[in-house]
C-alpha cells in the first residue's frame, strides 16, 4: 500500500517539476528565438515515437473500420447474388415445365390432325395404382363433354378408359388393369385377340388361335371391333409368345407402350369418333 501511494507522489511530482520546466522554457525562449528552434528539435525528437504511435493506431483502426465496411458490403452482395440465382432456378425450372408442357400439346395436336378425332384433352389429378386396381383422375368431366365409357389415349398409344364421371373430373381404367380388356389386332399378321390387364407392366392378348403367326417385337393395335376404341390406335409390343401345351390358344404377352407410372396428359375421344 505505501508503495503504490509513493510511487502515485514520485509520478505527481515529475509531472509538476515537467510542467514549470515548460513555462520557463517557454519564457526564456521567447527573448531567446535560437534557444527556442533547438528547443524545439529536442521535444520533436522526444515526442515523435509517440506520434508515431498514435498515428499507426489511428490508422489501424482506420484500417479495421474500412475493413469492416468492406465486409458488410460483400456479405451483402453475396446475399444479393445468392437470392438471384434463386430466382433464376425458379424461372428456369417455369421455363421447363413450359417446355414439356408444349411439347406434349404439340402430340396432341400432331395425333388430332393424324387420326381427325375430336378430342377432350386433360391433366392427371389423381393417380389410384395397386396390383388389384389401376385408375387415374382427369380433371375434365360432364361439363366438358366426358361421358362414360370414352376411350382414353395419348400419342403414344392406348391409356385406358372412362369408368365413371363428375362435372369437373372423371376417372379412368388403365389399360393393364386386371378387369380392362379390348379387342386388339396383331398389326402384321392381323391374328386377332382380346388384351387383358394383369395388373403389371405387362398384358396379355387372350384368345389368339394357336396357328396364327405371332412373333416377338410385334406391333399390336386396336381393332375398332369392341366400339369404344377407333382402329388402328397403338397398345403395345409382344415381349413373348408360348404356343406349347395341348391347349387351342396362344400366350401373347404385350408390354404397353404407354408409361402408366408418367401420364400428365391425356386425351379423351368424343363419343361419335369411336366406330
Amino acid at each position: 500500500m505505501e508503495v503504490g501511494v509513493a510511487k502515485k507522489a514520485r509520478i505527481v511530482g515529475a509531472s509538476t517539476l515537467f510542467f514549470f520546466f515548460s513555462l520557463l522554457l517557454t519564457a526564456y525562449s521567447s527573448r531567446n528565438p535560437s534557444v527556442a528552434r533547438v528547443g524545439s528539435v529536442l521535444i520533436q525528437q522526444l515526442f515523435a515515437p509517440f506520434q508515431r504511435g498514435a498515428a499507426q493506431f489511428t490508422g489501424g483502426i482506420g484500417s479495421v473500420w474500412d475493413g469492416y465496411f468492406w465486409l458488410v458490403n460483400v456479405r451483402e452482395e453475396n446475399e444479393r447474388l445468392h437470392a438471384l440465382a434463386d430466382r433464376l432456378r425458379g424461372e428456369n425450372s417455369k421455363l421447363r415445365e413450359y417446355s414439356f408442357e408444349n411439347e406434349e400439346l404439340r402430340e396432341v395436336l400432331g395425333m388430332r390432325e393424324q387420326t381427325d378425332l375430336k378430342l377432350i384433352v386433360g391433366d392427371t389429378i389423381g393417380y389410384d395404382v395397386s396390383q388389384w386396381s389401376q385408375v387415374i383422375t382427369l380433371d375434365r368431366g360432364a361439363t366438358d363433354g366426358v361421358s362414360i365409357g370414352q376411350a382414353a389415349i395419348r400419342p403414344e398409344g392406348v391409356v385406358g378408359q372412362v369408368i365413371s364421371v363428375s362435372n369437373s373430373s372423371a376417372r379412368i381404367l388403365l389399360l393393364t388393369d386386371p378387369s380392362s380388356g379390348l379387342d386388339a389386332l396383331i398389326q402384321r399378321s392381323r391374328a386377332r385377340g382380346v388384351l387383358v390387364g394383369k395388373g403389371g407392366a405387362i398384358t396379355e392378348l387372350e384368345y389368339v388361335n394357336k396357328e396364327d403367326d405371332v412373333q416377338v417385337g410385334d406391333r399390336v393395335i386396336t381393332s375398332g371391333m369392341d366400339g369404344v376404341f377407333p382402329k388402328g390406335i397403338v397398345v403395345g409390343t409382344v415381349r413373348r409368345v408360348n404356343s406349347k401345351g395341348g391347349n387351342l390358344f396362344q400366350r401373347v404377352y404385350v408390354e404397353p407402350t404407354v408409361d402408366f407410372s408418367h401420364i400428365e396428359k391425356v386425351s379423351l375421344v368424343a363419343g361419335e369418333n369411336a366406330s
